[in-house]
């Protein structure tokens, strides 16, 4: 007898097993975001491929993308070293190769944009203080620039929230009675109509339950970048898929994976983005102090444009500083070209004025020399 009751007990575990409740949609994104609150402060490091095809010849364009992300949950200083027009994915570019640097830095008060193009031999900084207009528009200028990147970190494309905050506030979301499986994993499928675009995501439970595979799809409806719709594209769509998992510590991370961007037209053409991501390295609660994360790396010499207030500045030392020169120069010529369209009409009401003085004068005497001669 007390065989038989081990013999049923050890039929009945791997059955319970299988027959676990299905996870609801809140109890899903509850566990995805668990795994992706653990990571606040961190440097990441990636080495990303990007084919983009354009709508016209149709022309090919393949680009190799070295980027450096860092954050502390507040700050972020986005670095990115690129090199255009590859001949294929296996070639290693060196930097004294590469064609453009570009440097995005909040610090909490300013925002900085540096970028140096070796065609040009060009190297400009933009710098704002405006601090309550970039702390909206940082994350969403982040998002369109380290578009590779911030995909694996749940931010997808068009998007400048992460996933899961988009679906819980979703107008509609369901979770499949069935999983479906994803590479040898059986993942939770989830479909949503947001006012950001439509969702369907698997999400696996073996690594995290980080987004094993996804897909989005967004019409004229839908917001862009939290904006209302203003390009020139009928509709876009991004997919992602063949990410790859890494466990450091106690969180699943992403390290790559594939994704697609496709901007179709109302003529029936489209362009298209295909990124192939690799993180290289990822660093969790760095010093970013002692590793100067957030400190601008912006060449001496280098023209700086700030808050747009007219005065060029150059970057000397750590700091932006006033060109005084050329301000004095510029002043004069902006003094004259504020004048210049009413200079003549008042050089004509001088004239006017004279003649009509004049006028006043001489038309009595006229008047009174012909009346003595009749």
């Amino acid at each position: 007898m007390c065989k038989h009751l081990i013999l049923v007990a050890v039929y009945l575990i791997p059955l319970r097993t299988i027959e676990a409740p299905q996870l609801g949609v809140s109890d899903l994104l509850d566990k995805y975001a668990a795994n992706q609150d653990k990571l606040k402060s961190f440097i990441v490091k990636s080495e990303d491929t990007l084919l983009r095809t354009f709508r016209r010849a149709p022309y090919q364009r393949l680009e190799r993308w070295h980027c450096d992300f860092r954050t502390d949950g507040e700050r972020i200083h986005f670095r990115a070293n690129l090199w255009i027009n590859l001949a294929s994915e296996v070639e290693v570019p060196t930097s004294a190769e590469e064609d453009e640097l570009m440097h995005l830095l909040w610090d909490g008060k300013r925002y900085i944009i540096y970028r140096t193009f070796k065609a040009t031999g060009r190297k400009v900084a933009f710098i704002d203080t405006d601090e309550e207009r970039y702390r909206y528009r940082v994350p969403n200028d982040m998002c369109k620039t380290f578009d590779g990147g911030a995909r694996l970190l749940g931010i997808f494309y068009g998007d400048s929230k992460r996933v899961d905050s988009i679906l819980r506030q979703a107008n509609s979301i369901s979770i499949r009675n069935e999983r479906e499986k994803v590479g040898s994993v059986s993942c939770y499928v989830v479909d949503a109509k947001t006012k950001h675009g439509s969702y369907t995501l698997w999400f696996d439970p073996e690594h995290g339950y980080n987004i094993a595979k996804a897909y989005k799809e967004m019409d004229p409806n839908d917001l862009f970048f939290d904006r209302p719709w203003n390009t020139r594209f009928s509709s876009i769509s991004f997919s992602m898929e063949n990410i790859r998992f890494k466990q450091i510590r106690d969180i699943w991370i992403p390290e790559g994976a594939d994704s697609l961007t496709i901007f179709n037209h109302p003529d029936g053409n489209n362009e298209m983005m295909k990124w192939r991501q690799k993180r290289t390295d990822l660093i969790l609660d760095p010093d970013h102090e002692t590793l100067g994360s957030f400190v601008p790396m912006v060449e001496d010499g280098t023209r700086v444009y700030m808050n747009r207030n007219g005065i060029r500045y150059e970057w000397q030392n750590g700091k932006p500083v006033a060109n005084i020169d050329e301000a004095v120069t510029d002043q004069p010529d902006q003094m004259t070209d504020k004048s210049t369209p009413y200079l003549v009409p008042f050089l004509m009401l001088i004239i006017f004025l004279v003649i009509v003085a004049i006028g006043w004068q001489v038309f009595p005497r006229i008047k009174r020399d012909i009346r003595g001669r009749l």
